[in-house]
């Protein structure tokens, strides 16, 4: 829950393709997403009411200092995607405190800090750049005929990436 559900993907393919939508655009995507994810984790909490719940949150995409690679999106658009990602982070931390005081035993984990020397464009790379993706019927296909579109894989995590995540994971466990 999170990101795709703010629209990252169509946000990342406009980045891609034409440049970063505003950032007003940005926090309003953000800012409709939460209460959803907000009711999904209070269905989690009444459905299951002596699980405890574990919110990731959104690693910055990119490594700043290495803004030199070929990510599809510019060296702005780096920086505009990682605010993205810190501004959904905030957004996430704040919910879940506001969840958690209220009673639903909820806490926030922050994969950035296992992402680091593993993002975009890094040796290995935890997140994928730009993938293209190929036209034709499916999820992650471009209407035929068209130009070139931004695969949905585009910016989502690798293998590294995952273990990236799981990491994030276990250090939230081992506090609960």
């Amino acid at each position: 829950m999170g990101g795709n559900d703010a629209g990252f993907p169509s946000i990342m393919q406009s980045c891609a393709l034409q440049g970063c939508p505003a950032e007003d655009d940005i926090d309003r995507a953000i800012d409709e997403t939460m209460p959803k994810v907000e009711k999904t984790l209070r269905e989690i909490h009444l459905q299951a009411p002596s699980a405890k719940i574990v919110l990731l949150g959104c690693p910055q995409l990119f490594d700043e200092d290495s803004l030199t690679c070929v990510s599809g999106v510019g060296g702005a658009g780096m920086i505009r995607i990682n605010a993205m990602a810190r501004t959904m982070a905030s957004a996430q931390q704040q919910m879940v405190t506001a969840l958690h005081a209220s009673g639903v035993p909820v806490s926030y984990e922050s994969p950035d800090p296992d992402f680091a020397g593993r993002r975009a464009c890094d040796d290995p790379e935890g997140i994928d750049k730009i993938v293209v993706a190929p036209q034709g019927n499916g999820d992650f296909r471009c209407k035929p005929g068209g130009s070139w579109c931004v695969s949905r894989e585009s910016f989502h995590p690798t293998g590294t990436g995952t273990s990236a995540y799981a990491q994030a994971f276990a250090r939230a466990v081992g506090r609960l």
